[in-house]
């Protein structure tokens, strides 16, 4: 496993999800890692267009 996946730990993703969703955190998306904006486009499928948040996201749909 590498610093980088240690660093992002599944819970921490879901910790980071939460703070988005609840607008008490800003998220840069150039500075993020593909698994945390796929795990944030999965919290937020049913709210959002999938293609719309990848746009923002600044991830291709295809990754997704």
């Amino acid at each position: 496993m590498s610093n980088k996946s240690k660093r992002y730990t599944v819970e921490f993703k879901k910790q980071i999800v939460e703070l988005i969703n609840n607008g008490k955190w800003y998220f840069k998306a150039s500075c993020t890692d593909n698994g945390t904006k796929i795990d944030i486009i999965k919290a937020n499928e049913d709210k959002y267009s999938i293609s719309a948040m990848c746009r923002v996201l600044i991830i291709k749909e295809i990754e997704y």
